[in-house]
């Protein structure tokens, strides 16, 4: 995971270099960002970044631990409570590991600074408005 989110985030360095040169090239005005902005929103991503794995390394730990320990003891004899109580830890930390899936959202809303939250808002608003004109019609 650590792997592919830092070749997203070189990617998107890339990505806004050819997509400058682009503008530059094509208008006279200057589009290319400060090195301060850069380095800003570079270091929101790697925030980001850090955080999504660290929080997803917790949250699916416990699970995995969880099934090992029971793979391990899958050859002794257990009584009904035994594997009742198995069942039930598994399939609480099996909730976490779902939890892990949907937090990239609130990781990106709470760690982006404002990039995810005006994006997020000007796509809420898009839609909105696409939304009142289909009923208005």
């Amino acid at each position: 995971m650590l792997c592919f989110g830092l070749m997203t985030i070189v990617n998107i360095r890339g990505t806004k270099r050819r997509v400058q040169i682009i503008n530059s090239n094509t208008s006279s005005e200057s589009t290319i960002n400060s090195p301060q902005q850069l380095k800003k929103v570079d270091h929101y991503l790697l925030l980001m970044l850090f955080v999504q794995v660290i929080l997803f390394a917790i949250f699916t730990l416990p699970q995995n631990i969880q099934k090992f320990i029971g793979l391990a003891t899958a050859s002794e004899t257990k009584s009904a409570l035994e594997t009742a109580k198995e069942n039930f830890m598994f399939n609480f930390f099996l909730l976490f590991a779902y939890l892990a899936n949907g937090m990239t959202f609130y990781i990106y809303t709470l760690f982006g600074g404002s990039i995810f939250r005006n994006e997020l808002i000007k796509l809420t608003r898009g839609n909105c408005q696409r939304i009142v004109n289909l009923f208005k019609n």
